[in-house]
């Protein structure tokens, strides 16, 4: 009798189905490499030295993360939006630090919060990612908030330790470091690291009437392609060009077309 059972209460036992893991979610809402770079890499030497997956030197001694940054302050006053990479339990948040770059606050300042405004997220298998440099006031998740691969968290912004608006992504795992390049490679499809270590990142470029400052190139003045008209009475066309990694001996050409579409120089 029990030979003759067996078979049939096995084949009322029910399928176990395992879900499929989520895919991960790029944490900024942008293009890379269209409105967005990856600009410093994790710094993989445990010493007072610098070594990173790029083949040069794209990190700085003590660099635990990524840095993604957005083209300039008038990007980050619109608004990009920081997702969480995968889904978790928010477990720590701050925000009210002040979008101000580290050169005017001073070091001292930010101590104990360079990461600025930011948001910790304890994701499956010990997994813990932490998003820096959130724009004031705009962290948008509380501890113990569940969030989904994509959950907005936040705007980028420009809190801490930091002199340009990005977005600071840090992997750990039980209290280690973890390079997300290795750790969710999903993340960036199609990015070499590789490249960082043979040109520079370039992230704007423009025209103007006089020699821009600083703070011109930072909040996006005269930059392709928001380029005001310039008057025929200006005394100069001055091109400037903006980015990372750039080395004494690097070239940058222009083409200047006229409104018919001709070559000016």
């Amino acid at each position: 009798m029990i030979a003759r059972i067996l078979p049939l209460l096995l084949c009322t036992l029910p399928l176990a189905v395992r879900a499929a893991a989520p895919e991960p979610v790029f944490p900024l809402d942008c293009r890379l490499g269209g409105d967005c770079w990856i600009v410093r890499l994790v710094d993989r030497d445990p010493g007072p030295g610098v070594r990173d997956l790029s083949g040069a030197v794209r990190s700085e001694d003590g660099h635990e993360g990524i840095d993604i940054a957005i083209r300039d302050l008038s990007a980050m006053i619109a608004g990009v939006a920081v997702r969480a990479p995968l889904p978790g339990t928010v477990v720590a948040v701050r925000d009210g630090e002040p979008d101000v770059p580290v050169d005017e606050r001073g070091r001292e300042a930010v101590k104990g919060r360079e990461c600025g405004n930011g948001v910790r997220i304890r994701h499956e298998n010990g997994l813990v990612s932490q998003l820096c440099h959130l724009r004031r006031g705009s962290v948008a998740v509380r501890p113990g908030d569940p969030v989904r691969a994509g959950t907005p968290v936040g705007l980028v912004g420009l809190s801490g330790l930091t002199g340009f608006p990005h977005l600071h992504l840090q992997l750990e795992r039980e209290g280690s470091i973890v390079d997300p390049l290795e750790g969710l490679p999903q993340l960036f499809a199609g990015f070499d690291p590789r490249g960082l270590a043979r040109l520079p990142v370039v992230v704007a470029a423009g025209v103007a009437p006089a020699a821009p400052s600083f703070a011109d190139v930072q909040r996006g003045d005269f930059a392709v392609p928001h380029i005001p008209p310039l008057p025929v009475t200006a005394p100069a066309l001055v091109l400037w060009v903006r980015g990372y990694w750039f080395e004494t001996g690097d070239q940058v050409d222009f083409t200047l077309l006229g409104p018919d579409g001709g070559r000016v120089f």
